[in-house]
């Protein structure tokens, strides 16, 4: 179902989407911009809301070449930003610790661009289950400031699983404990660190694109 204040019903964009929903037999509701501001957190709603099934759980993941893992992640606006990337680049299986932001978070879900409906995504004991996917064969590779490798010398394999800390502690020590590989993001003498959705985009750009490249040569 999709609800349209009546104000933004002949906005180009809206007219798009009103036609797309009539091909597809979605039913369209009015609104008045009272109501509409009751069914929205922004202070100026845009004048489009969607009610939509969550999509289902993927449960097997073991056919997967790249995995993402985010563990204690809070800020709503990073884990959407993050998905984004993820889809970007073409990664489909997200792992999140129980201690993450909820994914349906509304911040998450605008963030994320329409990420969130076409990615795998599980909320899991994440220790337990990157230590079941490490005896498969996974490789654990984790993001650290010191002593770390720099990430242009690691190259991907088959079976890499990519973890993002929180954004203040990082990485709590059963997490920690797991790694196969640590990897650092060379920067310059300025700044304390990179964003954790910067850090995990750069992660991502590293692996998948190396992939690419290797099976092109």
């Amino acid at each position: 179902q999709v609800v349209i204040e009546v104000e933004a019903m002949t906005n180009g964009r809206v007219v798009k989407i009103i036609e797309q929903c009539r091909r597809r037999d979605i039913p369209i509701f009015q609104a008045t911009p009272e109501q509409f501001r009751s069914l929205s957190e922004e202070q100026s709603p845009q004048g489009v809301a969607v009610v939509v099934s969550k999509p289902a759980i993927k449960e097997k993941i073991a056919s997967s070449k790249l995995i993402l893992a985010l563990d204690h992640l809070q800020d709503p606006g990073n884990l959407g930003t993050i998905l984004r990337s993820a889809e970007w680049f073409g990664v489909s299986d997200i792992l999140l610790s129980s201690g993450c932001v909820d994914v349906y978070n509304s911040k998450v879900v605008r963030s994320s661009m329409g990420a969130i409906f076409r990615l795998g995504i599980q909320k899991i004991d994440l220790p337990h289950v990157l230590g079941e996917l490490q005896s498969s064969g996974f490789r654990i590779i984790i993001t650290a400031a010191t002593g770390a490798t720099m990430l242009q010398k690691v190259a991907p394999s088959d079976r890499d699983i990519l973890v993002i800390g929180n954004e203040g502690s990082g990485l709590s020590p059963e997490i920690n404990e797991l790694q196969d590989d640590a990897v650092t993001i060379h920067g310059g003498d300025r700044g304390e660190s990179l964003n954790a959705a910067v850090a995990a985009s750069i992660l991502l750009y590293h692996f998948s694109t190396a992939k690419r490249d290797d099976s092109a040569s």
